[in-house]
């Protein structure tokens, strides 16, 4: 009779255990989302003036930050037209708020215009990248825009250097 009765209890407890809600907090963004972007240009990391804009799932930069690609530009406030030049002699025109840019002359579409966020040029850094020549790979986990010119190869001597600092550097600016 008491082993009846104990397993009785048992089952009864054992019911009421299973059958009780957990409660969850809601899961919290990742961190990563809260950083900022960081861009690498041929292996180096590039000290911009203000944070790469991400807006509709494309990243804008200031025009400035495309001296550090070797490129030239220009902008005309009357018109609100950026030229963008490589050292091929490449170019790119784009016009603020506009779809519509031409590239060696020829009119082209972009998927998002250029923007003119308090009183800067921010123009999408993929469509400028790969129209002068570069490649461009964003990677999500690191938040890291890494651009290469066509012609880019990794010095692999840096891992023989003494300084380490240098050594990480150069390890952190690789893509995963």
């Amino acid at each position: 009779m008491k082993n009846i009765l104990a397993g009785i209890i048992l089952i009864v407890g054992w019911g009421m255990i299973a059958n009780t809600p957990v409660f969850a907090a809601p899961l919290a963004k990742p961190a990563v989302e809260n950083r900022p972007i960081e861009v690498v240009v041929n292996g180096e990391f590039i000290k911009l003036d203000i944070h790469p804009l991400m807006d509709r799932h494309h990243l804008f930069v200031p025009i400035r930050a495309l001296a550090s690609l070797g490129l030239s530009y220009s902008f005309n406030a009357k018109t609100k037209m950026t030229t963008v030049q490589n050292k091929n002699g490449d170019y790119l025109k784009i016009t603020a708020n506009s779809h519509s840019a031409s590239n060696n002359g020829q009119d082209v579409q972009m998927e998002v215009p250029a923007q003119n966020r308090e009183g800067r040029i921010l123009v999408p850094l993929r469509f400028v990248s790969e129209s002068l020549g570069y490649d461009i790979y964003f990677e999500p986990i690191r938040q890291f825009v890494f651009i290469n010119a066509k012609d880019y190869s990794f010095d692999s001597s840096i891992w023989e250097q003494e300084d380490l600092q240098a050594v990480r550097k150069a390890a952190i600016a690789l893509p995963i």
